[in-house]
């Protein structure tokens, strides 16, 4: 273990009395390394002006969701609206007909949120999508006229990517509002 991580300093060019130099860009990885076999731990902190999104168990059950790993998922009850817990990496499902996603949705601050709108019909009917401060909310639109006459809200400091992919998608009234607004790829894959 010695050896490779010896290997691993010199070939970094491991200057001794020196600290590293970061940049904005640089993902910081530290690492303990430990004599005993099974003693090594690994941390990363990912860019330190993103924000770490976690999954609370207890939050994620309270907004219709479980988590997986750091992503609270969600499937969208029909006639319900769906929030997503703020801080969250949250993935919404839209996947019934005439019903899923029709009533609001909305990404809580801080979260990074996906919203999957496949059924036909999804996500629309005048629906609005609030993506809060701070936010990265991303819509793939894949149903017949999913999102059709959604309004994206995406409040200052938020980003919101839309991708209307499917037979009349975002059609009609549908408007992303907010200089955080930008068109996706035209595929949803």
């Amino acid at each position: 273990m010695r050896t490779a991580l010896l290997a691993l300093v010199a070939a970094c060019s491991f200057q001794p009395g020196r600290a590293p130099q970061a940049t904005d860009d640089a993902l910081q990885v530290d690492v303990a390394v430990n004599d005993a076999p099974g003693d090594s731990t690994t941390t990363a902190d990912a860019h330190p002006d993103a924000p770490a999104t976690t999954c609370t168990q207890g939050t994620c059950i309270a907004a219709g969701g479980s988590c997986n790993g750091s992503t609270c998922e969600i499937v969208a009850q029909n006639g319900q609206t769906v929030d997503c817990p703020p801080t969250s990496g949250c993935s919404v499902s839209c996947p019934n007909d005439n019903q899923s996603c029709r009533v609001g949705m909305t990404c809580g601050a801080l979260g990074d949120c996906e919203f999957h709108c496949t059924a036909d019909h999804s996500c629309d009917a005048a629906s609005t999508l609030k993506c809060d401060s701070g936010s990265t909310c991303e819509v793939f639109c894949v149903g017949d006229h999913a999102c059709k006459d959604l309004t994206i809200d995406c409040r200052p400091g938020a980003t919101c990517i839309y991708h209307c992919c499917g037979p009349s998608a975002c059609t009609g009234i549908f408007a992303c509002n907010g200089t955080g607004c930008m068109i996706g790829s035209p595929t949803c894959t």
